[in-house]
């Protein structure tokens, strides 16, 4: 089916490709009244439109497929639909209503009990709350997503929250952590392509203000470091001065999402 094709070619970093199906998809499914299938294109070509900097144009589409997943009961359409109008609200500016839409979206998925969509939302929140300059909060998202995905075993989410947590440690006075993070996510074989990425410019911006010798011992140690050794080397905050975040936000740091 060409939703599929769609979600493949986005998959492949083919964007203008998966646009254009994804599109067809949706313009089908709307002739043929298929709501379902309406919410499945509509959210895959949301997280697409995102990343060619088309976001205004998905609001709408979001909010109707977010009515429809409300009338049929479905809490993971609801969460999910939750989740990328949250996205789309910050990408346009939307703060307020991004942040309220991430809360309620996370804790859709924690009522289910859905730990790969949690995680996948609580890095998101991460990413929000850092670029609001909310370092302690996004460190709070950002050791939660970590701390759940690895105890289920959730790789790809687990490495997307080390990249954040090693950003943040980067930036408050611990280059070391941040680098030994950068190393084990840019080695590791479930790392995705954005989080490995990420890790990269990290490792290209650290490793030249650092001692050769430092720079070996953090590769060492990202070598010989599991997942479980992570969980207990990470400190419960990073030391952050700057803004926790705005007032009401849930204390997810531990364990609780409003």
């Amino acid at each position: 089916m060409t939703v599929y094709l769609g979600v493949l070619a986005h998959e492949q970093g083919r964007y203008d490709k998966a646009h254009r199906l994804l599109s067809q998809s949706l313009a089908l499914s709307r002739q043929t009244g298929d709501l379902r299938m309406i919410s499945f294109a509509v959210n895959f070509l949301a997280r697409t439109a995102l990343v060619l900097g088309r976001a205004a144009e998905m609001k709408a589409p979001l909010e109707e497929v977010y009515q429809f997943a409300i009338r049929v009961g479905d809490r993971y359409s609801t969460g999910l639909a939750l989740e990328r109008l949250a996205a789309v609200e910050q990408a346009i500016g939307e703060i307020e209503e991004a942040h309220r839409h991430f809360d309620q979206s996370a804790n859709l998925y924690q009522t289910i009990g859905d730990a790969w969509s949690l995680t996948r939302v609580l890095n998101l929140q991460g990413w929000f709350a850092l670029a609001q300059g909310w370092r302690e909060h996004a460190w709070e998202q950002f050791k939660l997503a970590f701390e759940i995905a690895a105890s289920a075993q959730i790789a790809g989410n687990a490495l997307d929250a080390l990249v954040g947590i090693a950003e943040l440690s980067a930036g408050t006075g611990d280059p070391e952590l941040g680098l030994t993070l950068a190393f084990y996510i840019s080695d590791h074989p479930s790392s995705t392509k954005e989080a490995r990425e990420r890790s990269d410019r990290l490792l290209a911006r650290l490793k030249p203000g650092l001692s050769a010798g430092l720079v070996k011992a953090s590769r060492a140690r990202a070598r010989s470091s599991t997942f479980e050794s992570l969980v207990e080397s990470l400190p419960g905050s990073p030391g952050i001065s700057a803004k926790s975040g705005p007032v009401g936000m849930g204390d997810s740091g531990t364990g609780k999402i409003r």
